[in-house]
């Protein structure tokens, strides 16, 4: 079968943030990936799937591109692993889009095992975010528009997302308003509440925990 490589040398890459931009690496992945459009009969549906994914994920890098500057190696590192896994998930779209189709139909079983790892990549990868280390904190505090958007793309996940997506942004929206009251009341304005709600009753183990934190600070704020 068609090999991807699986791992990448993460000391290979200049952690120098003057030499290196993880967040425009990535964002050109995830592009070229969404470009995309033909896919074997064979793989069609998983393969949308993960399109589908990588254009929410699009929205999120876009907003973080502006925000997260400049990074502590700590958040660059993270960063880059996140590049390898998506790096390797667009090896997979591309053999879908534009591997031979015989190969591809005999190599059914194996092609889906594939994409069950790539999502348990993914999972991994945003699994934790290093909020503090890749200084979203400090940058969103520092930005009241940006704030506002970035809130804002953190619900527009959590309503339409991936159950990986959804988890990583209640993650990220938990540190916010753990750090501060008004970014539980921006998350109010945008309508959070129902579904931190439906994350509670349907995501990930770990989502339901971190929408369940989320909703105890709704609730004390609200009693303030």
């Amino acid at each position: 079968m068609y090999q991807m490589e699986e791992e990448r040398d993460v000391s290979s890459y200049e952690l120098s943030e003057e030499k290196y931009d993880p967040l425009e690496e990535i964002h050109r992945v995830i592009q070229s990936v969404v470009q995309f459009d033909e896919y074997r009969r064979t793989q069609r549906k998983e393969s949308h799937n993960l399109v589908r994914r990588f254009k929410f994920m699009l929205l999120l890098w876009e907003e973080l591109h502006d925000l997260l500057q400049p990074f502590l190696e700590i958040g660059v590192t993270w960063l880059t692993k996140v590049k390898d896994v998506l790096l390797f998930t667009k090896d997979l779209l591309k053999l879908c889009s534009q591997g031979s189709k015989i190969h591809l139909a005999l190599e059914t079983e194996v092609v889906m095992i594939t994409f069950q790892k790539v999502y348990d990549k993914l999972s991994q990868a945003f699994g934790d975010v290093p909020c503090d280390e890749i200084g979203i904190l400090d940058e969103v505090k520092e930005q009241d528009i940006g704030q506002l958007s970035f809130i804002e793309t953190l619900v527009e996940f959590m309503k339409e997302g991936s159950p990986e997506n959804k988890e990583c942004a209640a993650s990220v929206l938990l540190e916010l308003c753990s750090s501060n009251s008004s970014f539980t009341l921006t998350a109010l304005h945008f309508e959070v509440y129902e579904y931190l709600m439906e994350i509670k009753q349907n995501g990930t183990n770990k989502a339901q925990r971190k929408a369940n934190a989320v909703l105890d600070l709704i609730s004390r704020s609200e009693q303030i």
